[in-house]
């Protein structure tokens, strides 16, 4: 069985992918680059390596035959991998914003406030087109980081029974941002949050429902 889950970066989805890589039955892996056919163009040029990251990544799910990825990189071309199960993560936008302020603040305080802002809505579109199949699951962050249980329907959803959620340290978030340097939203320019509002308030009403709180 081969299984893909994704969603938008900052997602938590290194700490799924390492809970899940702790079965014997499965190999799990996080996100997978290719750096000798990518290279530091990747991130920077995706349109140009779509092709060959697709056949790269299709040889990599079939060679194994219990295998599966948590894998945010995979959200653009997650409909042509051959799998049989996938799924998506999603996180509040207003919170993927502020831990990506806190994981890289010069990216988006020194000027590309705005490109980044836009990539992570094309992210957010990019999940929600996934979800428009009724087979694949949702899985909140706020759920499955805080909660044994909303692991326990990840690894029932995927059949895996040698993994214990109780052993789980949900107070250790890897790749976490190890520091504040904005605390909150609202100690943006007023500018800045109207901005992040108008380009995520129909995810947040669409998987939310909840109006413009800052």
């Amino acid at each position: 069985m081969r299984f893909l889950i994704t969603g938008s970066g900052r997602t938590g989805t290194l700490f799924l992918a390492n809970v899940l890589s702790r079965s014997q039955s499965f190999i799990v892996r996080h996100e997978h680059y290719d750096d000798s056919v990518y290279g530091p163009s990747y991130r920077r040029d995706y349109g140009t390596t779509r092709k060959q990251h697709l056949v790269n990544t299709k040889a990599r799910f079939l060679s194994h035959d219990n295998y599966g990825e948590v894998n945010s990189s995979l959200r653009f071309i997650a409909n042509d991998i051959p799998v049989d199960k996938t799924a998506v993560i999603i996180r509040h936008p207003h919170e993927i914003v502020l831990s990506s302020i806190n994981k890289n603040p010069y990216r988006w305080l020194a000027g590309s406030f705005y490109k980044e802002l836009d990539q992570l809505n094309q992210a957010l579109i990019a999940s929600h087109d996934l979800l428009q199949n009724d087979s694949v699951p949702v899985f909140r962050f706020e759920h499955f980081t805080r909660n044994g249980d909303a692991l326990c329907v990840i690894l029932n959803w995927l059949g895996i029974r040698d993994v214990v959620p109780s052993q789980v340290r949900m107070d250790q978030k890897i790749n976490a941002a190890g520091r504040s340097i904005l605390p909150k939203l609202a100690d943006l320019p007023c500018d800045s949050r109207e901005l992040i509002y108008k380009k995520v308030e129909w995810f947040v009403a669409k998987y939310y429902n909840e109006k413009k709180v800052w």
